[in-house]
């Protein structure tokens, strides 16, 4: 069956919950660019201001908590705890890098973020993640094993989730 189609005008739309007013949707957000362009530091930024229910660039928080980050490049750890640690309230969940190509891993781990929850995870950086498993995320095959776990901690989940 082909599904309805409708005029441009009276095409039904549905609202999102948007996590940042239309800056970070409820499903997976690329914030992308060149290195050492500042990524990470509005990525800081963004989960601060979930965390605090505070505006982030002049666009309101649709909902305030936890926020998960984990970290493949080297000295993660340390730049975000010299960024974040006296502003995120104890809200900010640190985890060390895992295989996420893995669903039992990623699964546990989706379960881990519901149940402290978390209303963002924080990839950073996919390059990273990518590198360390021998991925080629411009290559189609490669970037669909890489993203796989990520799409189960948000399908199945309900997990937002912003990749670097």
């Amino acid at each position: 069956m082909i599904p309805d189609c409708y005029w441009i005008d009276e095409f039904p739309t549905r609202p999102q919950d948007w996590i940042v007013d239309g800056l970070i949707s409820p499903h997976i957000n690329i914030l992308s660019g060149q290195p050492k362009v500042g990524k990470s530091t509005l990525a800081t930024a963004i989960a601060l201001a979930i965390i605090n229910g505070q505006p982030v660039l002049g666009r309101k928080v649709g909902r305030s908590g936890a926020i998960a980050w984990m970290g493949y490049d080297a000295g993660w750890a340390e730049e975000l705890r010299t960024r974040a640690q006296h502003r995120a309230n104890n809200k900010l969940l640190m985890q060390r890098p895992f295989d996420l190509t893995q669903d039992s891993l990623a699964r546990q781990f989706g379960d881990k973020l519901s149940s402290h929850s978390c209303e963002l995870l924080i990839v950073d950086h996919l390059y990273g993640f990518a590198n360390e498993h021998g991925f080629d995320i411009n290559n189609q095959l490669d970037a669909t094993r890489a993203m796989r776990g990520v799409q189960v901690i948000n399908s199945e989940f309900g997990v937002p989730i912003l990749l670097l």
